[in-house]
Formats: C-alpha cells, sequence, structure tokens
C-alpha cells in the first residue's frame, strides 16, 4: 500500500513537470512570435527601427539639400517664389469672397423678404453692410503682409528642419551630389571617405541608394527615393564612440541584449519541450 501511495506521489509529480514545462514552452513561443524581428534580424541596424529613423533623417536632409539649401544666406524676397506668393494671394481672396458670401446669404432674407417693413430690411442692410465691412477688414491680406507670413512661416519649417537633423547627429553622413559631385556632411574629415571608413571603428556604415534584390529588403525603397529625389548618394555611418548623446546607441544596446535574451529562452524553451515530452511519454506507461 504504501509503495502504491509513493508510486501515486512520483506520478503526480511527474505529470505537473510536464505541464509546467509544456507551459512555459508556450509562453516563450508567444514571447518569441512578439518579439520576432529581435531574432530575425541580425542586429539592429537592419531593424525596422533604424531603417525607419533613416528614412525620417533621409526626408529631412533631402529638404535641407533641395528646398532649404544655403537658407540662412538668403534675403526674404529669395525665400519665397513669386508663384507661392501669388498662390497665397490668391488662397486669400477666395477666403474673403467665401467668407463674404455666408454673410449674404445670413442676411439675404432679411433684407429682401417681402413679409418685414422697409425700416426692418433697411435695418439689416445697414447691419450687413458693417459686418462685411468688418470681415473685409480682418480678413483681407496684402501681399506685403503675406509675404512676411510665409517668410515667418518658412523661417520656423527651417528651424525645426534643423533640430530634426541635429537630434539625429548619432548618424553621420556623407552625401555627394550625383550631378556636380559637391559634397554635403556632418563629418569633420581631411581625407576622402574611403579613408575614414577603412581607419575608424565603426558600428554600422553602407552605401545609398541600395540595390534592392529581395522583398525583405523593401525598407530601404523609401531612403533610395528620397535620396535620389534630392539627386544625392553616399553613406550612412553610426561611429562606436558616441560624441555626444544620441538614442540610436541605446537603441542599438537594447537590441542586442533583447536578441541574446530570446536566443537563450529559445533554447531553454526547446529543451522544455523536449523534457515535457519525455515526462509525458512516461506517465502514459504508468499501470
Amino acid at each position: 500500500m504504501a509503495t502504491r501511495s509513493k508510486n501515486s506521489f512520483l506520478y503526480s509529480i511527474t505529470f505537473t513537470l510536464a505541464v509546467l514545462l509544456l507551459g512555459y514552452t508556450v509562453l516563450v513561443t508567444a514571447s518569441l512570435g512578439i518579439n520576432y524581428e529581435y531574432i530575425s534580424k541580425a542586429s539592429y541596424f537592419k531593424s525596422h527601427l533604424f531603417l525607419f529613423s533613416l528614412d525620417l533623417y533621409s526626408s529631412d536632409l533631402n529638404q535641407y539639400y533641395t528646398t532649404y539649401k544655403d537658407y540662412p544666406q538668403k534675403t526674404d524676397v529669395q525665400k519665397i517664389s513669386e508663384e507661392d506668393i501669388k498662390n497665397a494671394v490668391d488662397a486669400n481672396e477666395n477666403y474673403v469672397k467665401d467668407g463674404t458670401a455666408q454673410i449674404e446669404e445670413k442676411y439675404r432674407y432679411l433684407t429682401e423678404s417681402t413679409d418685414r417693413t422697409k425700416e426692418e430690411r433697411d435695418a439689416a442692410v445697414k447691419q450687413r453692410d458693417a459686418e462685411l465691412e468688418k470681415y473685409r477688414k480682418d480678413n483681407t491680406k496684402t501681399e506685403e503682409l503675406i509675404r512676411k507670413e510665409l517668410v515667418e512661416e518658412k523661417d520656423k519649417n527651417y528651424i525645426d528642419l534643423k533640430n530634426s537633423i541635429d537630434a539625429r547627429g548619432g548618424i553621420k553622413y556623407y552625401l555627394t551630389f550625383r550631378s556636380t559631385g559637391e559634397v554635403c556632411t556632418n563629418l569633420s574629415i581631411t581625407s576622402g571617405i574611403d579613408n575614414y571608413i577603412s581607419e575608424n571603428n565603426l558600428l554600422y556604415w553602407d552605401r545609398y541608394p541600395k540595390e534592392i534584390t529581395s522583398k525583405e529588403e523593401q525598407d530601404y525603397d523609401r531612403i533610395n527615393e528620397n535620396l535620389l529625389r534630392a539627386d544625392l548618394q553616399g553613406y550612412f555611418i553610426v561611429p562606436k564612440n558616441m560624441e555626444n548623446y544620441s538614442s540610436i546607441y541605446n537603441e542599438n544596446a537594447f537590441f542586442n541584449s533583447t536578441r541574446i535574451r530570446l536566443i537563450n529562452e529559445a533554447i531553454a524553451g526547446a529543451a522544455a519541450f523536449f523534457i515535457s515530452i519525455v515526462l509525458f511519454f512516461i506517465t502514459s506507461r504508468r499501470k
């Protein structure tokens, strides 16, 4: 009787352990599914997160070296094209025209209805005309004022763009205009870019636009497009030694540590699954 009770206890322990190990395997599998990119990508610099950041960066550089090229040296007249001025003037005229039409429609019944006395209609006309005059005065803009507002808006956009580029300073770039060979870079180098790459310890470097040879490389499409639209080509680089704070380094460290943890979890999960199968097999043979 004691032996039978002992065997039953061992069976319960074995079965419970098998269930727990199988449950652990399920949790590991779910974790790997949720964090699949950390396993599927060999490094942070091939991840969607980094390439998305590079996409935004290349888009900013596109604007910086085309729309805002030499912007600080331009006069207010040079900053805004005559076409932009004309479009803004036309837009303001249409805005005022639509607004006055709405006011006139609001007073149409009050000024035209035969159900009202002449004095009431005259009073409504006077009120309408006063409202129209005020609306036109408050909303009609001169070409000079429109130009001033456009320059102020573009100045703000330039500052925001420059701040956005500076915020991604952890990514270095060495780009050239394909048509002229003019260099655009945030690197302080005296020798050529090839020497810089070969002589420095880098976390990442790659040449763009990249040739896309597989579906997995389609994340490079937008980066290529941003550069080609600006007639640019060259290198994006991440030095190993950080000059100033950049989230790139923290994200890279987090990606690497998470990837190692998930690989270890995958190994442990595979072992747990194998052991649980063995234990289930043992308990299934219990007589």
